[in-house]
């Protein structure tokens, strides 16, 4: 039976990580930064667009970056992950994708494509990231005509105050 406690174990594990990698994405997607501080341990160094330094330097400046942008997506996927103990490493594709108004009648795209490697750490909070290194594989910059990229009606992605899923989750959760 210990076998497969260890399995389940190891599961639950590898399901708490790949969330918080999901609640990375979510975070910055709602520039939602009492969140996105969540994902990293106190102690969490970068090295990621040229940003060497400790973590929580990298949070506001990072989302100010993203204030203002719209269709704000970022999205991770084939994560590796190996635990030990109260220590583990993750490894994920990601592709981050946003936009904004440039000048009159134009828009800026950006799409950046790389990967996130992690080091984490069990704490009393969960699973936090101590160290990420972000790494760019892909920057594509350009600006189109705004006509081109028409904005489809309805809510978009980014914001944290009228998010559909914001919502769906007050109403589940009785607020």
């Amino acid at each position: 039976m210990q076998d497969l406690n260890n399995i389940i174990t190891e599961l639950a594990d590898r399901q708490s990580i790949t969330d918080l990698l999901l609640a990375y994405c979510a975070a910055c997607d709602r520039i939602d930064e009492a969140a996105l501080r969540t994902c990293f341990h106190p102690d969490a160094t970068h090295d990621h667009g040229g940003y060497v330094g400790p973590s929580s330097e990298w949070i506001a400046p990072a989302l100010a970056w993203l204030k203002g942008r719209v269709g704000i997506t970022h999205m991770i996927s084939t994560p590796r992950i190996v635990i030990k103990g109260d220590r583990a490493a993750s490894d994920c594709h990601f592709v981050a994708y946003n936009r904004t108004d440039k000048q009159e009648g134009m828009l800026e795209e950006v799409l950046v494509k790389g990967r996130y490697v992690d080091r984490l750490i069990r704490t009393e909070q969960g699973w936090q990231i101590l160290h990420r290194t972000g790494i760019h594989d892909l920057e594509l910059i350009r600006e189109v005509p705004a006509e081109t990229r028409p904005m489809a009606a309805g809510p978009s992605s980014g914001g944290p105050a009228d998010d559909p899923f914001a919502r769906e989750l007050a109403a589940l959760m009785g607020g």
